[in-house]
């Protein structure tokens, strides 16, 4: 029998794992019950999704095999008080939302409950997405292979332990931005140099996007893939100069340092 899936939230985030869910061949919508502010909300979702949804998160939750948390930091304390009284027995619940530790879900849900930390970022809604998924000791190897899989729907997913959630926030989850950054600014550098911002766009993001693919796939250290495009005398190791003179790799590991400090100090 499959397991039943409860979603609280489906904004940004919870609507890119109920996608991904969708899209997936291993979970089908009469397993997915969803939990919506508005009834308009939820009854669009129902009659175009086809999947179960309340506007009452203890109703939504009480037949849960899995319950995931999609919803801000400041309403998490509200809503774990909320269906505590309403979850089954064993029942798995993780948390997107950022500074919940561990220790304080054990302290509000008692020490046996099952609990899991995911992190997942923004390409996540695309499908493309990294998830860093920290569970609890009462998580079980079967549990843990459940988890992985429901996130695995929306991009990579990565086990690791929850001290190292930081690192990983500003790793992948903030840098998005640095690379939406560094892309805006390689099109401006071609818009500077005649070319239209559409096209200017289309082939920074498709440079990065394709560079990305490369170090995946060939399975090769950057200085590798770096080196196989800085011909004697060319262009690139011009750039690549140019690149290191101004502290290019310093600017961008301080970048996502702060991020991670950033996340630390909320934890």
């Amino acid at each position: 029998m499959p397991r039943k899936i409860t979603l609280i939230g489906a904004g940004n985030m919870g609507g890119a794992i109920l996608t991904g869910l969708l899209n997936s061949q291993n979970f089908s919508s009469q397993s997915i019950t969803i939990s919506v502010h508005t009834e308009s909300h939820a009854k669009n979702l129902e009659e175009n999704l086809g999947v179960t949804t309340y506007t009452d998160n203890c109703q939504a939750v009480t037949e849960a095999d899995l319950v995931i948390l999609a919803v801000k930091p400041y309403q998490l304390d509200e809503v774990i008080t909320e269906i505590k009284p309403h979850l089954k027995a064993n029942c798995l619940l993780v948390s997107i939302a950022t500074g919940y530790s561990l220790q304080q879900a054990e302290k509000d849900l008692g020490s046996q409950i099952k609990f899991a930390r995911v992190m997942p970022n923004l390409p996540a809604q695309i499908g493309q997405g990294v998830s860093a998924l920290a569970p609890n000791h009462n998580i079980s190897a079967d549990d843990l292979e459940f988890i992985q899989s429901v996130f695995a729907t929306i991009g990579l997913v990565e086990i690791i332990a929850e001290t190292q959630l930081d690192a990983i926030t500003g790793l992948s989850g903030s840098s998005p931005a640095l690379i939406f950054m560094m892309i805006e600014a390689m099109a401006d550098a071609g818009v500077n140099k005649g070319l239209s911002r559409d096209q200017a766009l289309k082939l920074a993001s498709q440079a990065v996007a394709g560079s990305a693919a490369m170090i995946s796939q060939e399975n090769l250290h950057p200085e590798v893939l770096k080196d196989r495009v800085c011909t004697p005398a060319g262009t690139t190791i011009d750039l690549v100069r140019q690149a290191e003179k101004d502290n290019f790799r310093s600017t961008v590991q301080e970048a996502i340092i702060a991020a991670i400090d950033k996340s630390s100090s909320l934890s």
